[in-house]
């Protein structure tokens, strides 16, 4: 729960701009971290206050290894989502996305296009963003100056 808290804090604007499968993600571990809280906390509470009984050495050994391995997976899931927090655009870059000068800005959940305005070569350009970083950071260097069609 703290670590999707602090994902969220600092990089709420490129999660919510960014693919949507890191923030169902973020989300999904949130509902599962508050879902093994409740479990843990009904589990304590149905305890009963009789002594438990006498378990043989086996089944204890099973049930600490089987905690071990699920503390690991945690924390490594854990990690891995604070490792892909991505990186936010500028300022100058988020001001790159506004329609204007020849250009036409479309975005939606999963790419933005940069679409030059009028009459122009058919050519085109895919840029895919680096991992990590917000894809708006890329706006002010995908330069979409119009320029006239060439023939050929």
């Amino acid at each position: 729960m703290v670590v999707v808290g602090l994902v969220l804090a600092m990089s709420w604007s490129p999660v919510v701009a960014g693919h949507p499968a890191y923030l169902v993600t973020l989300l999904v571990v949130a509902v599962g971290g508050l879902a093994a809280i409740a479990l843990a906390s009904l589990t304590i509470r149905s305890a009963a206050p009789d002594p438990p009984p006498a378990r043989s050495r086996a089944r204890t050994w099973g049930r600490w290894i089987g905690r071990a391995v699920a503390a690991v997976v945690v924390v490594g899931l854990l990690a891995v989502l604070w490792w892909l927090r991505p990186l936010g655009a500028t300022d100058v870059a988020l001001d790159a996305l506004s329609s204007g000068n020849g250009v036409t800005v479309v975005q939606s959940a999963t790419r933005i296009e940069l679409r030059p305005t009028g009459e122009l070569d058919p050519t085109g350009l895919i840029f895919p963003p680096g991992a990590e970083v917000d894809a708006r950071a890329y706006a002010n260097i995908c330069d979409l100056s119009p320029r006239p069609a060439t023939s050929s």
